[in-house]
């Protein structure tokens, strides 16, 4: 007892103390410095001591940093640097170099990663081999791709032109993603005013019917439609069996992970700590688009099994929705939003173009008002 003043005084200095506190005309430098925001903790917990690299993780990442080094060791200096298809080539050993070292730096010093230009070189990387490959490869078929076999999903089958400039837009969404989810480009966007508001509109909610629309587009449907023609009998049980896997996981990616996101992110639904798995996904997805392309080439030229090179191409897909199992704390934070999500899933398997785009404007409505009137 006779050490509860000694002791009284000691907690008083430890803890403020809740009637100076509460006090708000009071000294504010009595109170103490304010407590941080809660994305700055997240910050420096992400900073101090990131995501625990699991055994999971390493190994989804060792395959992903395994395929690039396989395909560089696999053709050589001199394949990288023909005359044929120069520019083509070179970007594409320039983005492999990328790939890898940004695997590297997210995993040993992922604060520097978030903070790097890496997104964006990969992207710029990214879209001049889709514009080179535009250029290039204007020898190949000219069909129709809404109603021929996509190419991609056979051993047999042959990419169409279609493809190459479907692809395009789906080089031109992930550099979107890569803006919108690192600190820069959002800051850019949010200093930018209406300009930078009318931005996050148009390719949060309406990418998929504004800007789709301009670009051919390929369907997984017809790749059982032309089965029999471009698939070797004794591979069409396992190229029925994984293009089905494909649709469900693309269909998961597309609203969960793509819409989902985004969605979070516009209404400022997610903190530093809850990016490091979202930028860990777009690293994933952007190399499912690039080093797709680059097996199917592969299979093409007859250089690796038919089989193998799909199974590496939907590998990185299905991988990369590990993602929505460690972002779980995402997706309760933000229960409304994962509905009107799984709702907008539903809708779009409408081919009312109308319909959806009326769903979208009224999300984006909802969306606008929570996030600036809530």
């Amino acid at each position: 007892f006779e050490r509860v003043p000694e002791l009284a005084q000691a907690a008083e200095q430890q803890i403020p103390s809740r009637r100076v506190g509460a006090t708000r005309r009071g000294n504010l430098h009595a109170r103490g410095p304010a407590p941080a925001p809660a994305h700055a903790r997240s910050m420096e917990a992400v900073a101090a001591d990131p995501e625990p690299v699991t055994i999971s993780t390493w190994m989804a990442v060792a395959a992903a940093l395994a395929v690039p080094m396989f395909l560089l060791v696999l053709n050589g200096p001199a394949f990288w640097f023909k005359a044929k298809f120069s520019v083509h080539r070179v970007f594409g050993l320039t983005f492999l170099l990328q790939y890898s070292a940004a695997w590297f730096v997210f995993l040993t010093d992922y604060k520097s990663y978030a903070a790097s230009a890496f997104p964006y070189t990969m992207s710029g990387t990214l879209l001049i081999q889709v514009i080179s490959a535009l250029y290039y490869f204007r020898f190949l078929p000219k069909i129709d791709a809404e109603t021929s076999d996509p190419g991609m999903y056979s051993d047999k089958g042959v990419l169409p032109y279609d493809w190459v400039k479907e692809n395009l837009f789906f080089a031109l969404s992930i550099t979107w993603g890569n803006i919108y989810y690192h600190d820069f480009g959002f800051n850019m966007l949010r200093s930018a005013g209406y300009a930078g508001l009318a931005m996050e509109i148009l390719w949060v909610f309406f990418q998929f019917e504004a800007i789709r629309p301009l670009f051919p587009k390929t369907h997984l449907k017809n790749a059982f439609i032309y089965r029999s023609k471009t698939t070797t009998d004794s591979n069409v049980a396992f190229y029925n069996a994984m293009t089905w896997a494909g649709k469900i996981f693309y269909m998961m990616s597309k609203h969960m992970l793509g819409f989902f996101l985004q969605y979070a992110r516009f209404v400022n639904g997610i903190d530093e700590a809850q990016l490091y798995w979202i930028r860990w996904w777009m690293l994933m997805n952007i190399g499912i688009h690039n080093i797709g392309t680059f097996v199917h080439t592969l299979r093409f030229k007859k250089m690796i099994n038919p089989r193998l090179g799909f199974s590496i191409y939907l590998g990185y897909w299905f991988v990369s929705n590990y993602a929505i199992l460690k972002l779980f704390s995402v997706y309760t934070s933000n229960s409304f939003i994962f509905l009107i999500t799984f709702t907008g899933m539903l809708v779009n398997f409408c081919r009312n173009r109308w319909i959806r785009i009326a769903f979208q404007g009224a999300v984006a409505a909802v969306l606008l008002r929570q996030r600036f009137f809530a």
